[in-house]
């Protein structure tokens, strides 16, 4: 039965690798076709690129360097929170929360919640993430970029 957890663990960590990086090469791909593309329809991308900053302009895909530096201040995930969440989710649905009518629990929402434990219980445990590092910008004394590279922290 280990070697069969192992096992299971191992193939869901490549797969998780697989898909990461199939994920970035099929976005680099559409970032080279649409370039290619730009070229020869320039106005309509322009067109479409001004609809599109008028309607995510508040959404933006990056956090300013200032938000990342007050992150360290943030908990981290919360079973508890996310219990909340989720009821209050279903609540707004108008799917019932409560105890059932006779009074027995309501084993749905504790089958959610033991749910939520384990993924937590997981992060927790093996949690991890990596992170790519841009190249920086060095000092005039010394002049020059730094080499990218990459980090890894954990994640809880």
């Amino acid at each position: 039965m280990v070697e069969t957890l192992l096992l299971e663990i191992i193939r869901e960590s490549k797969s998780k690798q697989i898909q990461i990086i199939t994920t970035v090469v099929f976005l680099i791909l559409q970032t080279v076709s649409g370039i290619i593309d730009y070229r020869k329809c320039k106005s309509l991308v322009d067109e479409i690129l001004s609809l599109l900053s008028l309607a995510g302009a508040g959404a933006g895909v990056s956090i300013p360097s200032f938000a990342l530096a007050g992150s360290s201040v943030l908990g981290g995930f919360s079973p508890t929170r996310a219990m909340a969440q989720v009821t209050e989710n279903l609540q707004s649905l108008g799917l019932p929360t409560g105890d059932l009518p006779s009074g027995a629990p309501n084993v749905a929402l504790q089958a959610l919640q033991e749910q939520i434990k384990g993924v937590y219980e997981e992060q927790v445990k093996n949690g991890k993430v990596e992170v790519f590092i841009p190249p920086l910008a060095v000092p005039p004394v010394v002049a020059g970029l730094t080499a990218p590279g990459r980090g890894v922290g954990k994640a809880f």
